[in-house]
């Protein structure tokens, strides 16, 4: 795999996180169907296990249970990755405190299979493709990308960067 198709898989790699097998079940099923490549997680210990061993484009939660074990993960996968989350459901009692932790993008239910396959993509594009100002990162093991820079940056075992950084090559 060249550096353009491993960019490409980058922006297209989601994180689904859902406690009910079912619907977990439907939506990666219509996002590999849709391109994406998915991982599942089944709980919010699951997510963040992931979460720390492989990049992602996007992270969809669906927020209809467990809600205080959620919000810990939309903190604390915002503060440590910078991954664009997209809420496929929350219950209103939820929505500003979501918004407030960093949530980007709401589809609620009843949604289309055809609008949430959108709301991902145009999410996944304005976050990493069409902000070049930028600060997001995305965190992986002992380092971080700055897609905005196109630098890549060795952390501290305090989630610090130190001073020496690379520029890379644009892929394009």
């Amino acid at each position: 795999m060249d550096l353009r198709q491993e960019n490409e898989a980058l922006h297209q790699r989601v994180l689904v996180v859902d406690f009910d097998p079912h619907s977990r079940q439907l939506t990666s099923t219509l996002l590999r169907r849709s391109g994406y490549f998915v991982d599942i997680a089944i709980s919010t210990e699951d997510a963040d296990r992931k979460l720390s061993t492989h990049v992602y484009a996007c992270m969809m939660i669906e927020m209809r249970s467990n809600a205080d074990d959620l919000l810990r993960l939309i903190a604390s996968s915002r503060r440590l990755y910078g991954l664009p989350i997209l809420l496929t459901d929350c219950e209103p009692k939820y929505r500003t405190i979501v918004i407030e932790l960093g949530a980007d993008e709401y589809c609620m239910r009843p949604w289309s299979e055809r609008e949430l396959v959108l709301r991902l993509g145009k999410l996944i594009e304005r976050h990493y493709l069409g902000n070049t100002t930028s600060t997001t990162f995305i965190r992986w093991g002992a380092f971080a990308y700055r897609p905005s820079e196109r630098c890549l940056v060795r952390l501290d075992q305090h989630g610090r960067s130190e001073e020496h950084t690379s520029e890379l090559q644009s892929p394009y």
